[in-house]
């Protein structure tokens, strides 16, 4: 690859081979048309714009504003520096990176780039927010007030929430708000609410907070706390290396400007039968003869870095090679960028206001619910608040000894593997699920008359919530397997509580019933989980008979296997739903019959005799 910059009469040579990706159908239909690949074509394309189309910056930060409220920060960061290389000197250009700052919990350098809006646009309304922010960060309540005053004065109607919440931190809270406010606004009512004692009407407006928020998730950004000493936190995981502008990591790089040509050697690649030059990935040109070389006009794109790349294609269409040069542009008095078109600019300022703007907290709506309900008497409500308090963070205030105090201890802390009794009873117990095919097992199961205990993973509950009650309303006990089925032998402490209070908020909401008895995923734990699992309330359960090893197996040796380990007490553990399961129970459930067994619930079981806490051959 060759680039001449003719402006400045210099000529640089960049080591370069071509290829990447052309159109086949493309290549054959201009044959069709003209036989071979014409000079006028390639004039055509040349004539094309070598920037953008109009919409592509509102595009990327766009997506950018979209990956950010989803959690993505890698894929937010990709597309701020595709917006950045097109208007470097943008102001919402650098709004963007405050917002990814934010969301990625660096406040000085969020701050370093709501300033940079501020010195590009002085009348920038999400500048003086998102400075606002900041200084909440730095627990300067005025400067902060002063900040959002004037966004709004500028125009940013929507910043009047954030200053409801500096007169809330004062105790000043709102009235009144209708269902369709801001949800921050609501929180702030619902926490004066909660301050005078109107349980009732705070819990209301709380679960508006709550009701269209994912599972178990904070808000991300800049989320309020309702504490004058502290009245914001950020949320939102790190990257995983840190975030530097285009702009900022274009040291080194040549720099170019003017015209500058674009030239292929074909030197290593002499089957090459046009050659195609992009900037950025946007096609320039086309050329199908030597020279084989394409004037790009460098001052049609911005002072940044642009990536260059050459491709050579065959006749049929196969591309044979590529290269890419990633270089500086660097044009003297640069023409004003276009202004934004007025969509783009309501479009832009909407994403943008979404991203930095104040959050209610979620966990705060849960434990206001949790403590209007406890007030009233509604400790199942409360219970349900906590959990799905605790399963997002145990350590918010004192979440945790309240849910924990909620729930009545267990006296059997350690693992359960079998129950000490002379009874001929057994229980079935089934890991995993639910899953569509789980009405098959449920037909088999109603069809003896034969009760069993279901150990349910949370999100796939969460994903069939009709087939998990239904497995309750059958007479079956539904039961704990974690929330997302993860190996507990290698998470910390903090995650096994958090999958065990999830697990158990969707089952109780689900099911209307606390389930009292977990099984890891594949027996897997740690040294502490039985303290982890007890202190909540609940008991672990293992096995007397595994049948996991033979899964996948035929039915007779899966028959033999079950019946072959089973004794008085025995817990024989399945899956739910494996396809030999299906085809072997009815045949296990006659030929424990015959032996004189009853097939019980875990519960009956239990109540049946003493528990076996110790894995015995």
């Amino acid at each position: 690859m060759t680039l001449t910059n003719n402006t400045a009469a210099i000529q640089n040579s960049l080591a370069a081979e071509i290829g990447r990706f052309i159109s086949h159908i493309w290549y054959h239909r201009t044959r069709e048309i003209s036989g071979k690949l014409s000079p006028i074509i390639f004039a055509a394309f040349l004539l094309m714009p070598n920037i953008a189309a109009a919409g592509t910056y509102a595009d990327s930060i766009v997506a950018a504003a979209e990956h950010l409220g989803n959690g993505a920060n890698e894929k937010a960061a990709q597309a701020i520096s595709e917006a950045v290389i097109e208007r470097p000197d943008d102001a919402f250009s650098h709004i963007v990176m405050g917002a990814l700052h934010l969301h990625t919990q660096k406040p000085d350098l969020a701050l370093r780039e709501f300033n940079a809006a501020r010195s590009l646009d002085a009348e920038c309304a999400l500048a003086a927010y998102g400075i606002g922010v900041c200084k909440l960060l730095e627990s300067d309540i005025a400067g902060a007030g002063a900040e959002f005053d004037t966004a709004a004065k500028l125009g940013l109607q929507e910043a009047a929430a954030a200053g409801i919440y500096i007169s809330a931190l004062s105790g000043n809270y709102p009235k009144n708000p209708g269902t369709d406010a801001d949800l921050l606004v609501i929180e702030c009512a619902a926490q004066g609410l909660l301050s005078i004692n109107s349980y009732s009407e705070a819990r209301a407006l709380f679960s508006l907070v709550t009701e269209s928020s994912p599972p178990f998730k904070e808000s991300l950004g800049a989320v309020v706390t309702f504490d004058a000493k502290k009245p914001i936190e950020l949320k939102g995981s790190p990257l995983s290396k840190p975030f530097k502008s285009p702009i900022e990591s274009s040291e080194g790089l040549k720099k170019f400007k003017g015209n500058v040509v674009l030239k292929a050697d074909l030197a290593k690649a002499q089957e090459v039968a046009y050659v195609a030059f992009k900037v950025d990935g946007k096609l320039i040109g086309i050329v199908n003869r030597p020279p084989y070389e394409c004037i790009w006009n460098s001052t049609n794109v911005s002072n940044a870095p642009h990536v260059i790349t050459i491709e050579g294609f065959s006749k049929d269409g196969v591309r044979l090679s590529e290269k890419s040069t990633r270089v500086m542009i660097a044009n003297p008095n640069p023409p004003p960028l276009p202004p934004l078109p007025e969509e783009d600019l309501r479009i832009i300022t909407k994403s943008l206001f979404e991203c930095i703007k104040l959050k209610p907290s979620i966990r705060a709506a849960w434990y206001g619910i949790a403590i209007s309900a406890q007030a009233e008497g509604d400790s199942k409500t409360a219970v349900t608040a906590l959990q799905r308090l605790v399963g997002t963070d145990p350590d918010y205030k004192d979440a945790r000894r309240l849910l924990i105090q909620k729930l009545s201890s267990s006296s059997q802390t350690k693992p359960i593997w079998r129950i000490n009794t002379t009874q001929k009873i057994a229980a079935l117990t089934f890991d995993d699920g639910p899953k569509p095919e789980t009405a098959k097992l449920l037909d088999i199961l109603s069809s003896y008359q034969v009760h069993a205990t279901f150990f349910v993973v949370g999100e796939m509950a969460q994903k069939y919530p009709e087939i998990t009650r239904q497995i309750a309303e059958n007479g079956h006990e539904v039961e704990m397997h974690t929330y997302s089925h993860k190996n507990l032998r290698y998470i910390s402490d903090e995650d096994v509580e958090k999958e065990l209070v999830r697990n158990a908020a969707i089952i109780g909401e689900i099911t209307g019933r606390q389930p009292k008895y977990f099984r890891p995923p594949g027996g897997h734990q740690n040294g502490n989980l039985s303290r982890t699992v007890g202190k909540y309330g609940y008991t672990p359960i293992f096995w007397t008979v595994n049948c996991s090893s033979i899964e996948g197996t035929k039915k007779d040796k899966f028959i033999s296997k079950a019946l072959g380990e089973v004794k008085p007490g025995a817990i024989i553990l399945m899956h739910n739903v494996e396809d030999v399961t299906l085809q072997s129970l009815p045949k296990i459930i006659e030929s424990l019959r015959a032996k004189g067994y009853k097939l019980v619930t875990l519960s009956e079981l239990i109540a049946a005799g003493t528990p076996v806490t110790s894995q015995q051959k």
